[in-house]
Formats: structure tokens, C-alpha cells, sequence
């Protein structure tokens, strides 16, 4: 399934999917045109084999944004997100994040983690007003100096025989089917 986005003039339609190995080139381009400290394509092909990565997509198949989250059976981290300069505040970031926290609790994470810095006032908006609370910061984290921001969105099962074994299957490729940003799959 597909979710429309305001992409300028006319209205594209954007499909969110898992990303795959098949996306490595994609989500290169991506990282590079929205992430000042990319990370290189042998670290974003090793992290498409452990991650969920959810990507935005044009008709065309140019990427749009994308969201990286390692799971880790009950908790879960936010590694990376972002949209391309072109496509940003269009709620394309927080589509992204969404979709992300859906899959993962369907999959049993319950807490999900993230960093941020101090100084991105539109990702901590997006965070906060998404439930994440400040958990903690670490100083002089980034290069640069600036602070990171610890924060964290959910609660751990009442019940250890509620827990999540994990999130077999993620990374397979039957797992890998387009997500409806509405809720679905």
C-alpha cells in the first residue's frame, strides 16, 4: 500500500517498504544527501542484515527518507533517520518513525531508544511529540562538541512471560513486504 505526501506542486504517491539488500544503493544515496555524518556503505549493508529499515519511495523509485531501528527483542534502538532536503517538513519523518514503532511492536519491542543532538530542535519536536521522554544526556557526544540526548518512548512487560523472544524473521525476505504507513502492512 501506498500513502500520499505532499511532494511539491502535484501530489506524489510515496510507498513505505522493509528495505533490503536490493535497497543498499538507495539508502546510500539517502544517507549521504540527508545525514551530515554518514555512514558508509559497508556499515549501512551490515546494518540492512541486522536492522528493520523502512524507506520511502517516489513512483519513480528515487528515495525520499528512511528510518533504521535495531531490534532487540523486548527494546528496541532508533539508529538513523532522515528525509531528503527536498521532501522534508512534509510529515514524511514522522510516517517513517511511525511505521518503524508499528512494526516493531508487532514483532514484541516495547521500549524504544534513540539519540539525538542537543541542538536539532525539529527532531526532538517530532520525538517528544511522538512519547519519547528524556532519559538521560551525554555531553560532548557528537564531534564538535554538542550534547547527545538520551530519550525513550514505551514501558517493559509487567510479566516476564510477556517478553519478546526477539524479532526472528526481520531481516528475511518474506518479511520484507510493503507497509501501509496507515497502520497496516
Amino acid at each position: 500500500m501506498s500513502a500520499a505526501a505532499d511532494a511539491g506542486p502535484t501530489r506524489a504517491r510515496i510507498r513505505l517498504l522493509t528495505a533490503g539488500p536490493e535497497h543498499l544503493d538507495q539508502l546510500v544515496d539517502l544517507e549521504a544527501a540527508c545525514l551530515d555524518d554518514s555512514w558508509s556503505r559497508a556499515q549501512l549493508a551490515d546494518a540492512l542484515d541486522h536492522s528493520l529499515t523502512i524507506l520511502a519511495l517516489l513512483p519513480d523509485g528515487t528515495g525520499a527518507g528512511f528510518a533504521l531501528f535495531r531490534p532487540l527483542g523486548e527494546e528496541a534502538e532508533l539508529l538513523r533517520i532522515g528525509v531528503a532536503p527536498e521532501h522534508r517538513q512534509r510529515g514524511l519523518g514522522r510516517c517513517l518513525l511511525d511505521a518503524g514503532l508499528r512494526r516493531l511492536a508487532r514483532a514484541g519491542s516495547r521500549i524504544c531508544h534513540l539519540e539525538v543532538a542537543a541542538s536539532n530542535g525539529a527532531a526532538i519536536a517530532l520525538y517528544e511529540s511522538s512519547g519519547f521522554t528524556l532519559q538521560g544526556r551525554r555531553r560532548g557526544y557528537y564531534r564538535g562538541g554538542s550534547d547527545a540526548l538520551l530519550m525513550s518512548r514505551g514501558e517493559p512487560s509487567a510479566k516476564p512471560s510477556e517478553r519478546s523472544a526477539g524479532t526472528a524473521g526481520e531481516g528475511t525476505p518474506e518479511a520484507r513486504r510493503e507497509l501501509d504507513p496507515a497502520g497496516g502492512r
